[in-house]
């Protein structure tokens, strides 16, 4: 069934004159990156992406530099 979805994503791409590097993997890669900046609970995206450990999904987890600083900066030292 997923490799009749692929073919047909594929097909899409072709017909949009995407670039052929677009694949339909780059939509669970996109889903997970942005589940997360949503707050989304690791727990759930990896639900959603059917994956039985979180260390599978992080394969598709992708944090931009802008993400990763705003996230550092919420990190209080003023307690130590």
């Amino acid at each position: 069934m997923m490799i009749l979805f692929q073919k047909k994503f594929k097909s899409y791409v072709r017909n949009l004159d995407m670039p052929e590097e677009f694949h339909f993997h780059s939509l669970r890669a996109t889903h997970a990156s942005w589940g997360l900046k949503e707050g989304m609970p690791i727990s759930a995206l990896k639900n959603s992406l059917g994956h039985a450990s979180v260390k599978t999904m992080e394969i598709y987890v992708n944090y931009d530099e802008e993400s990763l600083r705003t996230e550092l900066e919420k990190i209080s030292l003023s307690g130590l």
